[in-house]
């Protein structure tokens, strides 16, 4: 009479709820994953478009500031052109009609949109270390186990 134990259904029955147990695991990592994935490129997304705006603005204001500064270089010129005597008189006019102010430069990245970027950055880089270390390999090792 053949041996039977209850051993072996054992050990499938509990195979069988590993696997299901791992196949609903590795679900939920690739749902989470994919939510940052998503959550990442729309803060990219929203920064791309902040810079876009920034930058826009910048050209536009040093687009205005350039054709001001043309517009009095073009009226120096022509009052280079006069006899001496006119050119004294209207010195003074011509001089306070060309101060504007002081050069204002472009506006600096504001430390809150960097530290937004550093953030991302912060986040793209635990990504990388956490699939290294899972994965068992290191940067520079060509992907080879440890």
């Amino acid at each position: 009479m053949p041996l039977t134990s209850p051993f072996p259904i054992f050990i499938q029955k509990q195979t069988q709820a590993e696997r299901q147990k791992i196949v609903a695991e590795f679900q939920q990592l690739r749902q989470f994953l994919e939510e940052q994935e998503r959550l990442l490129l729309a803060q990219l997304e929203q920064l791309d478009e902040e810079t876009g705006r920034l930058q826009t603005d910048t050209v536009r204001k040093l687009s205005a500031q350039i054709s001001h500064l043309s517009e009095r270089i073009g009226e120096l010129e022509g009052t280079c052109q006069k006899p001496a005597s006119e050119f004294v008189q209207d010195v003074r006019s011509t001089l306070s009609r060309c101060e504007m102010g002081p050069f204002q430069p472009p506006e600096e990245i504001s430390p809150e949109l960097d530290e937004r970027v550093r953030g991302i950055s912060r986040q793209t880089t635990a990504l990388s270390e956490t699939l290294r270390e899972f994965t068992g390999t290191e940067k520079g090792r060509g992907g080879e186990s440890e």
